[in-house]
């Protein structure tokens, strides 16, 4: 037989429980953007930036909190050859990861940083760290990335498997460091 204290504990978690899993949705950007890759909010302020994947204008942009672009800077100085992601420092520049390489032939990654002088701005020169990786390690295709003690750490897309590398957050060109490996057990 139930307790009744039990029986009390359920019927209370049964019912502060009945609006789970129903969500609202605050903001539709299908009108505005083909495919967002990443998103950064704004410590400094109320704009969440984005970018769209590869093949899109090389442009940082800010959406306000109903997904309505509020500003576009163009980055003059790079393509769009596959941006993947977003990270910001506590200085509230932003980096773009352009580190995507779905057929893992690249040989060389940049992390592109938007001086938080120039989000103001609706063009910007980007500073470049470009990186490459050990030739031990072979092409890796990167997804994500954030950065922790003034260095990033980048996160590839394996099969089973993930690796971390970092990169230290100066500019000009560096060799990746092989942090770990994860491989995945069981079926995903």
């Amino acid at each position: 037989m139930i307790s009744v204290k039990r029986l009390i504990f359920f019927l209370l978690i049964g019912m502060s429980c009945q609006s789970t899993g129903l969500l609202t949705i605050e903001a539709d950007i299908t009108n505005y953007l083909k495919e967002v890759s990443a998103a950064e909010l704004d410590l400094q302020s109320d704009i969440i930036w984005v970018i769209e994947d590869a093949g899109n204008k090389p442009n940082l942009i800010g959406l306000n909190a109903n997904g309505k672009p509020t500003k576009t800077i163009r980055i003059n100085n790079a393509k769009n050859h596959d941006w993947e992601d977003l990270t910001s420092d506590k200085q509230g520049n932003i980096y773009i990861g352009d580190f995507g390489n779905n057929n893992e032939k690249r040989k060389k990654f940049k992390i592109l940083k938007v001086k938080h002088a120039d989000l103001s701005k609706d063009e910007a020169i980007a500073e470049i760290v470009e990186f490459t990786l050990p030739k031990k390690q072979g092409s890796k295709d990167f997804e994500a990335f954030f950065i922790y003690n003034n260095t990033f750490y980048i996160i590839s897309k394996e099969t089973k498997t993930f690796f971390v590398f970092k990169v230290p957050n100066a500019i000009g060109k560096h060799e990746a460091v092989a942090v770990t490996e994860h491989k995945f057990k069981g079926k995903y």
